[in-house]
């Protein structure tokens, strides 16, 4: 008993002692003005989405985001490194198979080696028509569009107007998301 007593006293005082460390650092953030990240997607918001150029990494055809007016697309920046990465992969295939003549999937790959990036492809092989994994090698386009954590995904409608950004992984194969997307396909905007 002795004992337990000790240990909740340890970790109150933890609290207690942390407290001023909270408070100075919020005291020390305030006024800062947003990330990188943030002035970003708010200039994307307000002026528009970048367009790009990029090849195909097993075609090298070029890519570019324009060419898709009138479809939804589902920009993905991604690594074969990233394991959440490599988790949400197969259902944003999954969701492309569902949602052909919809939406294509723009998965933008992160790595530095082609050898990295052909290993793993095979294991998902044959795509989709609609799902181009793009090579991003030198970050160009992830670093115009604020991106600094993978995953990281752009909803964008046919008239390429932003929709959301996703940071982090997300299930794409759930009649939620077929919803949402063919929402954004009918309407141009989100629910």
């Amino acid at each position: 008993m002795t004992h337990l007593k000790a240990i909740i006293a340890v970790i109150i005082m933890a609290g207690v002692l942390s407290l001023p460390l909270y408070f100075y650092s919020d005291f020390l953030n305030r006024g800062r003005s947003p990330t990188k990240s943030s002035q970003i997607l708010n200039e994307l918001e307000k002026n528009g989405l970048k367009d790009f150029s990029l090849p195909e990494f097993e075609t090298d055809k070029s890519f570019s985001l324009a060419q898709f007016k009138g479809q939804v697309v589902l920009l993905n920046f991604w690594a074969t490194w990233c394991v959440p990465c490599v988790k949400e992969i197969p259902s944003m295939i999954h969701l492309a198979e569902k949602m052909q003549g919809k939406l294509v999937i723009l998965a933008l790959s992160q790595d530095k080696e082609a050898s990295d990036l052909k290993a793993f492809l095979k294991a998902f092989a044959p795509y989709p028509e609609n799902f181009h994994v793009l090579w991003d090698k030198e970050r160009k386009v992830a670093d115009a569009y604020g991106t600094e954590v993978l995953p990281e995904s752009y909803v964008i409608s046919p008239q390429l107007k932003l929709v959301r950004k996703v940071v982090g992984v997300e299930t794409w194969d759930h009649a939620q998301a077929f919803q949402f997307f063919h929402e954004i396909y009918e309407t141009g905007k989100a629910p």
